[in-house]
């Protein structure tokens, strides 16, 4: 994509934040590559005025992967709220998300695993799923708006796996 087509798909996504969804992107401002998701994103996060408070990461059933950055601001500690009447659709998903609790400079060589997990903890996370386009399943990334819960204190875990970690759904103030 050429700068002034990331600049075109950044100003329709931000502007679709602050307003009304949009049908889909152009033709021409619609990413082609994995590169250019990544200009669009840094391109939104740009003219939204963000900064990232976290990322995002998964792995696709085809067996790549998704990153995408969480701004800072939407990026809620528990007990909070959020009026609905600020998203479009709304999508509930129960996530597991990570805090590392010390930075990690760059170095010449990649961290010890040990190291990174005696810095991160655990926290039980909520995200609340819209779009950015009129039709949430009628195209991917980077249309998605997310606001992140993340409960504290943190939850104890092993450092080493998540399946030993136990949860339970709630609805309506924590009438189960």
């Amino acid at each position: 994509m050429t700068p002034a087509q990331i600049d075109k798909a950044a100003a329709a996504l931000a502007a679709a934040r602050e307003g009304q969804p949009i049908p889909y992107l152009p033709d021409e401002a619609r990413p082609q590559s994995r590169e250019d998701a990544f200009a669009v994103q840094d391109a939104v996060l740009k003219c939204l005025n963000e900064r990232v408070g976290g990322w995002k990461v998964g792995a696709l059933p085809d067996g790549g992967d998704f990153i995408a950055p969480i701004y800072a601001s939407a990026i809620k500690v528990s007990p909070a709220a959020m009026p609905a009447r600020g998203f479009h659709l709304i999508g509930i998903e129960c996530e597991i998300g990570f805090r590392l609790n010390r930075d990690f400079p760059a170095l010449g060589q990649p961290y010890g695993r040990d190291e990174v997990l005696a810095a991160a903890s655990l926290h039980p996370t909520i995200e609340i799923v819209d779009s950015r386009y009129q039709d949430l399943h009628a195209r991917p990334a980077p249309g998605t708006r997310r606001q992140f819960f993340e409960w504290r204190p943190s939850v104890r875990w092993p450092g080493d796996r998540v399946g030993g970690v136990g949860s339970r759904s709630c609805a309506d103030r924590g009438h189960c």
